[in-house]
């Protein structure tokens, strides 16, 4: 698990973003960058590392990987390498947030045992729950417009 100062905002991000800013350009390549900058801390569980394991070898991923050149394998490594891991180890296990899709709870299961301040997402369940134990839940264009940009101002937190 990599150290960064502990000042620095902590952010969970879902899997749909992390895969996006693996392999794409755009919003969520900023955020990725952001944590690799230690301008921000992303967090992560065993269960959010082992969701984004099974979706990103997806058939649907195969030909994008391979016009990289990456491997599925090749990523989990990154993802290992941006994401700081919290153990969830059966804690807020009837934790109910996200209507409809109780996956999605773990994400804020991760965010209350990382104490996280925000949750960036691109689910539009997880997005519709906006706030929960002053957590919040936001778009990347709206963290990097409007949380970020004030959070470097020193106007946010």
């Amino acid at each position: 698990m990599r150290r960064v100062p502990s000042k620095l905002i902590k952010v969970v991000p879902d899997t749909n973003l992390i895969i996006s800013g693996f392999l794409w350009h755009g919003d969520p390549r900023q955020i990725l960058n952001l944590a690799e900058t230690n301008e921000i801390e992303l967090y992560g569980s065993e269960e959010t590392y082992n969701e984004f394991c099974d979706v990103i070898r997806r058939e649907k991923f195969k030909k994008i990987l391979a016009s990289n050149i990456y491997t599925p394998e090749k990523l989990t490594l990154d993802y290992r390498g941006i994401i700081n891991m919290v153990s969830l180890r059966g804690e807020l296990a009837d934790l109910r947030v996200v209507d409809g899709d109780k996956d999605d709870d773990l994400f804020f299961r991760t965010a209350l045992l990382a104490r996280a301040q925000i949750i960036i997402s691109k689910d539009t369940k997880v997005l519709g729950v906006k706030k929960h134990a002053g957590i919040i839940v936001v778009d990347p264009a709206t963290f990097l417009n409007d949380i970020f940009s004030k959070l470097k101002k020193g106007k946010l937190f």
